[in-house]
This record gives structure tokens, sequence and C-alpha cells, in this order.
């Protein structure tokens, strides 16, 4: 039988320390029917998507998953929040959120703050949200938009008017318009590429296609927008005359 040396010994006692230490630090997470599934609003490419993840709706853990967990994520998408950001306090007053954070850095400001108010904004508890970040307080609601596309002539007189599209994920899309832009025009002009004609009957939206439908991914990105955007009660959809869909939201 061969004998092993001291130095081998020590040479195999260090290989299993630097194996150890540099495993990855993160956590595998298994489905668990204990945890719900929260969304929160993540980077795909260079625009923040929506991303169903089995989180809890906690502010907390939320925002681990965030920051020091994000090696968690979905494959293919990112957070935008740096590493090294904390939470220094939080409340949730009434459905006011109140979030304070730390270690903040500048870089990405708009992004990290549309990130947070669209996550935090999906807990039903949660109706509005304010971040304060080096001592500067920003108040946030979804009506400020997110990924921003300004269109407008001026922004002193303009409004948002934000188009949702489904694939792998939905991504929402904030345009800044002029004020006296139709919603329900543009929005149909963006999703279905076509020219509408529209009636509104004791909030009802009833919207009328001129020509026949050539793509029902068109079709399903504004039945989504029309959800996500507007408070009608029902809306109907018709193309030549022929009912395409009803939904009561």
């Amino acid at each position: 039988m061969r004998k092993i040396t001291t130095g081998t010994v020590i040479i195999i006692v260090i290989t299993i320390l630097c194996f150890l230490y540099t495993r990855p630090t993160y956590e595998v997470i298994y489905y668990n029917e204990d945890i719900e599934e929260s969304v929160l609003y993540l980077l795909e490419n260079d625009l923040l998507v929506k991303v169903p993840v089995a989180v809890n709706d906690d502010i907390e853990e939320i925002f681990e998953l965030m920051t020091t967990k994000a090696n968690n994520l979905p494959t293919g998408v990112r957070t935008p929040l740096p590493y090294r950001l904390e939470i220094k306090t939080w409340e949730n007053v009434d459905g006011s959120l109140l979030l304070e954070l730390e270690n903040f850095d500048y870089d990405n400001l708009n992004l990290v703050i549309e990130s947070l108010t669209w996550t935090y904004l999906e807990l039903d508890d949660i109706n509005e949200i304010t971040v304060i970040a080096n001592g500067v307080m920003y108040e946030q609601t979804k009506d400020l938009g997110i990924n921003k596309i300004v269109e407008a002539s001026t922004i002193l007189n303009s409004k948002i008017v934000t188009v949702f599209t489904q694939n792998k994920f939905v991504t929402p899309i904030s345009y800044i318009v002029d004020m006296n832009v139709d919603e329900i025009d543009y929005i149909v002009k963006k999703t279905l590429k076509k020219d509408v004609e529209k009636i509104i009957e004791n909030d009802d939206l009833l919207v009328y296609l001129n020509e026949s439908l050539d793509n029902e991914n068109n079709l399903s990105n504004l039945v989504l927008t029309l959800r996500n955007s507007f408070n009608y009660d029902n809306v109907k959809i018709f193309s030549n005359g022929e009912l395409l869909y009803s939904i009561k939201i």
C-alpha cells in the first residue's frame, strides 16, 4: 500500500477548502405550496417586464429577491436594483407604503423607482408608494408610467398612455402623448395597427373594427391594455359586425 505523505494530505485539504469557499453563494428555491406567487418588474433586455415569481407577499422578502438574492431570479431577466441597496425603514399605513432606502446610488434612479413602484403596487394591500432615497422623497403611482417613451410635442401639455404587450413576459410601455390625443384610438393603432370606431355606453366600451383582424396576438394585446389601463365595466370588440371579444373588467 502506498503511503500518503504529509504534503499530499495538505494538498487534499486545500483543494476541499477551495471547493467549499468558491461554491455559488445563492440558495436554490424549490417549489413550496406554502410560498405565494408575487409579481416583480425586472429587466428583460432594457425594458421592465412583469415576471411572476414564487415569493411571499412580504415587503422585505421581495426586496431581498431583487437585491442580495437576485441570483434566484428566473433565467432571462435581471434586477435593476444594485446589490448593496438596502431598506432602512418601511411602513404600510392604510395602503400607503413608505420605503426608505440606504446605500442608494443615483445611477438608473428612474429605473429603480419604477421597478419598486410597479412591483409593490401589485400587492393587494398597497395603493400608493413613497420612496425615500438619499433624503429625497419620491411619491409614486402607476399613473406616472413605466418604460417611458416621449411622443408629445411638449411635455408641458401631455399625458401618459400605457400599452401592454405579451411575449414571454408582459411588457408595459408608457407613451407620453399630447393632451388632445384620443386614448382609445391611440392604443388601438399601437396594438392592432388599424383605425376604429368606438361607442361608450354606461361605462361599457364598444370597439368596431372596419377591417378583418389578421393577428390574434394583436387582439390579445389590445384586450390586455384595456384591462390594465382603463376602468370600463365591459369591453366588446367587433370586426365587420361580428363580435370577436367580450370581457367584463
